[in-house]
């Protein structure tokens, strides 16, 4: 199965924090973290089998406070 690593920083400090992976309305991943600093490289695997059919974009965001 192939997959693609994505690799970013976080422009502040984050404390408990989700990376939240959406195509549109939909949800595809999310990826809890317990703190973010922008002196420290963030990364997680998106697998092939993770995206819908017909996908065309994919949109990543930081979102902080209590990970669900």
């Amino acid at each position: 199965e192939k997959a693609a690593e994505v690799y970013f920083r976080v422009r502040t400090p984050r404390g408990k924090s989700q990376i939240v992976v959406t195509s549109g309305d939909t949800q595809i991943a999310k990826f809890k973290r317990e703190h973010m600093a922008p002196g420290e490289m963030e990364s997680f695997t998106l697998r092939r089998s993770d995206i819908p059919a017909g996908c065309q974009s994919v949109t990543f965001t930081v979102e902080e406070g209590k990970p669900e």
